[in-house]
């Protein structure tokens, strides 16, 4: 099953490959890297194409692409503190003198991998991928607990 990391950066690699696809098709046509697509309202106003409906830069999408890619390493590689609930352990004896507690707890770093090994589910960080993922939501492969 796809892990919710490896849904992005296959989306990302997607989107990249568009961009590239875009930029080779845009610098052949009309020698930039830069379209703008204009729509029917565009001509209300103060004149036929004064407003792009969209404007579609494909070297700001391939520095979108990276940026989400290095927000996914980051994420990977982010330390989760992990605390186990505290042992409380006391020493036999019926004499309250003599009678001695202890208490212990563990705490350690895990890593996105290790965390999702260790308890079968996504690390607490996850809602920062699920937001970058909720644009993907239409997606075949997306599933419903991505969400956020």
């Amino acid at each position: 099953m796809m892990t919710l990391t490896e849904f992005l950066l296959d989306r990302i690699a997607g989107d990249e490959e568009v961009a590239r696809a875009l930029d080779a098709e845009l610098a052949k046509d009309f020698g930039s890297t830069e379209a703008q697509l204009y729509s029917p309202l565009s001509l209300v106003g103060t004149g036929y194409m004064d407003y792009p409906a969209i404007s579609i830069d494909s070297t700001r999408v391939l520095a979108e692409c990276e940026a989400k890619r290095r927000i996914v390493e980051l994420h990977k590689s982010w330390p989760v503190l992990v605390e186990t609930e505290p042992v409380f352990e006391q020493a036999a004896g019926d004499d309250i003198n003599s009678m001695t507690m202890r208490m212990s707890k563990q705490i350690q770093w895990q890593t996105e991998q290790e965390y999702r090994t260790k308890f079968g589910a996504e690390p607490p960080t996850a809602p920062i991928l699920r937001a970058l993922a909720s644009v993907y939501a239409d997606h075949p492969d997306f599933r419903e607990e991505w969400r956020s």
